[in-house]
């Protein structure tokens, strides 16, 4: 590939061991390049970006070694006096590399799709409780019995989150005072499917630690106001006796053993970087853009009482959560609690639209009652279809068998977010409008 004719660039920038403020001559022509102005340090933090976010950010763009590195665009001044414009590279977020470490840093980097496994592996469920028979415990020493406490789960609960549950149902009444009367603090929680087949379990689920139980309050629906912590992940091998789900006589009992990583020990941190830098962009392009969400409503809850609902309460996505989290194997359940928060705010986002068009409309002569309608249910099929995907996706995350697995499906999904703020701000920049 032909060298960069581009002003400003070190040509020789990964090979170069000095300071890198000399002049540097080309390899395609005899005259000599200007100082780029930036150490071999600052050189690596140049942000690896898609050429079609580059776009979106109205920055310039050099293809090099098969990667796209942002650079500020020419305006006549020094590439030194436009560093600051270089915001989107969160230099915060990375650590020098050692000498020896170069050579195989830049290897791994030229290709950066061999750094990712493609994981294909579809959601795993359970027979439809309908077509199993009940079971006795295997008695294998690596396997448990459990309360089973199933949950449709909107919101999946992921590790070391915090969660608390309104119970009402008899069975699950006497589930809590059961555990309490022995002791017990765990009970699984898979995810509930229901479809033409029957209702399926989540293979793979978490497990609930009972941290605080209370009296719900007087006039509530509700027995019990439990609190609770996500604290690891099983996976279920059988279910004792499935044939109570639908009598709603008890709970489920299941069989289950824990989830460990198949590849502990091994070394992921450049995944783990090029990941992070993913999400900072991803957060960076949503704050650049103006976050359309309007942080306080009211809403109904659960019991039918109007409440003030606080949306920007919650952890989520932003380039200040970023500075605090990272995307190594005891961290990253956090960071994805993170990425869903951020799936959760656009959601929230897409349905304050919807209502602002829709009275929009019922303002404006010119729409039809037809056109109203099939611009809702557009605007409700997108919302339905971003719950669904990242629904899918925490349910992949906590079934994966490794941090590697993790983070490549984590990275799929922030790139395909980072391509689509791209493509939203350039189709701003061109007509205006909110994505």
């Amino acid at each position: 590939m032909a060298s960069p004719e581009v002003e400003g660039i070190c040509e020789d920038r990964f090979a170069c061991r000095r300071r890198c403020r000399h002049r540097h001559t080309s390899k395609s022509s005899e005259a000599p390049r200007k100082p780029c102005g930036f150490s071999r340090y600052q050189l690596r933090k140049l942000l690896t970006v898609s050429a079609a976010a580059a776009a979106g950010m109205g920055l310039a763009s050099n293809e090099y070694s098969e990667r796209t590195l942002i650079m500020p665009q020419r305006t006549g001044r020094s590439v030194l006096r436009q560093r600051p414009r270089l915001r989107l590279v969160h230099s915060a977020w990375f650590t020098p590399m050692g000498r020896g470490q170069q050579t195989s840093a830049k290897s791994q980097s030229s290709n950066d799709a061999s750094l990712w496994s493609e994981v294909t592996e579809d959601l795993r469920l359970l027979p439809p409780l309908q077509e199993l028979a009940s079971e006795r415990p295997s008695g294998d020493e690596d396997r448990f019995v459990l309360p089973c406490f199933p949950l449709p789960l909107a919101r999946a609960a992921l590790p070391d989150m915090k969660r608390t549950i309104n119970v009402r149902e008899p069975r699950y009444i006497r589930m809590y005072q059961e555990m309490l009367q022995d002791g017990k603090q765990y009970f699984a929680v898979p995810r509930l499917h229901r479809s033409e087949a029957g209702v399926q379990l989540a293979e793979c689920c978490v497990l609930f630690q009972l941290t605080d139980l209370k009296d719900a309050p007087a006039g509530s629906k509700s027995r019990y106001v439990c609190k609770h912590i996500v604290s690891g992940r099983v996976r279920i091998c059988r279910v004792l006796n499935p044939e109570v789900f639908a009598e709603d006589s008890t709970y489920l009992q299941v069989e289950c053993r824990a989830i460990t990583d198949e590849d502990e020990g091994a070394n992921c941190k450049l995944q783990e970087r090029v990941l992070h830098d993913v999400l900072g962009n991803v957060a960076s392009l949503y704050e650049a853009g103006g976050i359309m969400l309007r942080r306080y409503e009211y809403q109904r809850d659960s019991s039918g009482r109007l409440q003030l609902f606080d949306f920007g309460a919650d952890p989520h996505l932003s380039t200040e959560m970023l500075m605090q989290v990272n995307a190594q194997r005891q961290n990253f359940w956090q960071l994805a609690t993170l990425w869903q928060g951020y799936s959760d705010r656009r959601t929230i986002a897409l349905r304050q639209r919807r209502d602002r068009d829709a009275l929009a409309m019922r303002r404006d002569d010119s729409w039809t009652p037809v056109q109203a309608v099939k611009a809702k249910q557009a605007s409700d099929a997108q919302m339905a279809e971003l719950e669904e995907d990242t629904a899918s996706l925490m349910q992949r995350l906590i079934q994966a068998d490794s941090h590697s697995a993790r983070l490549s499906l984590l990275h799929a999904a922030a790139s395909k977010e980072l391509e689509r703020l791209a493509a939203a701000a350039a189709l701003r920049n061109a007509i205006g409008g909110e994505y």
